[in-house]
């Protein structure tokens, strides 16, 4: 039996490590907690971090 993983927990540490500024990709943080680098990709990609969401936001705040 497979274990679900937690993606919410690992949105929150991916969008934490790089607000502190380390360059880490989607794929080396996948690799380094043992997940899919594609399964990560669209768990982890931009816009559903909360980090990606504040960006968002600052772009639309700068165009308008």
């Amino acid at each position: 039996m497979a274990v679900k993983t937690d993606w919410s927990e690992h949105r929150n540490r991916y969008a934490e490590m790089r607000a502190a500024g380390e360059k880490i990709s989607i794929k080396e943080y996948a690799l380094t907690y043992g997940l899919n680098p594609n399964t990560a990709r669209r768990y982890l990609g931009e816009g559903t971090t909360q980090l990606g969401k504040v960006q968002d936001q600052r772009s639309a705040d700068q165009i308008v």
